[in-house]
């Protein structure tokens, strides 16, 4: 009642995925306490899974689904993936026309989506299915952009880790009109939480930022760089 009547108070405890709060949190939160200054972020930063009950935080944000039936996962945006490398590498290597021909090049792909190295392409309708070995194999996204930015081979990033380097000419998405489907960022938080109230003023103040397309995206769309095409996970 006290957080309904006056300014809400007290700590909220997050955990959220590395490759989300690197370079795309720090305004958000920024904006978040200009608006309630009086609640407390504690701000746990992972690619681990979480249960947010047995993990003791008031919310994971993350591309996984919830662990339990008893908690509830509000999708707040999508999480688009692209096959990207150096200019540098591709002038070197012949550049893949189909993804199949990415069995010829050095691949780094993140280890732990659920799907694991089983990938599945859509293409004018039709998907193309592949078992891919990577030479890289990782669950650092960001290592995975350091590694396509030295040259050294293919990687799959998320839009939101690879987008900057993308508009900068750094890297170049590979198979563009060969799409993967996206996954969602989503908050997953138990529906008996304590600080449900500030819990929801934190996830309505993510979803306002971001909406449905995130920024990230809506500049490579409209730059035509990657596809508008959505592909539901």
């Amino acid at each position: 009642m006290r957080d309904v009547k006056g300014s809400p108070s007290g700590t909220l405890t997050i955990h959220a995925l590395t490759g989300l709060v690197l370079g795309h949190f720090a305004a958000l939160i920024h904006e978040f306490q200009e608006r309630y200054p009086d609640i407390r972020l504690d701000l746990n930063v992972s690619d681990s899974v979480v249960d947010p009950v047995k993990a003791g935080v008031d919310c994971a944000l993350q591309i996984f689904p919830a662990t339990s039936t008893e908690l509830i996962a509000r999708p707040l945006f999508p999480v688009r993936r692209v096959f990207c490398a150096s200019p540098q590498y591709l002038e070197a290597s012949k550049e893949p026309k189909d993804p199949r021909d990415l069995h010829d090049h050095k691949l780094g792909l993140y280890s732990r989506y659920p799907s694991r190295d089983r990938w599945t392409f859509h293409h004018e309708g039709k998907e193309i299915t592949l078992y891919l070995h990577a030479k890289l194999l990782t669950n650092s996204v960001h290592l995975l952009r350091e590694y396509a930015m030295d040259h050294a081979g293919i990687v799959c990033l998320p839009t939101l880790v690879a987008s900057e380097a993308i508009k900068k000419g750094h890297l170049k998405v590979v198979l563009p009109n060969h799409l993967l489907s996206s996954f969602w960022l989503s908050a997953v938080y138990a529906g008996t939480s304590r600080n449900a109230f500030k819990l929801r003023l934190f996830i309505e103040h993510i979803s306002d930022r971001f909406k449905r397309l995130p920024p990230w995206d809506a500049e490579l769309i409209e730059r035509g760089l990657i596809s508008d095409v959505l592909i539901q996970g």
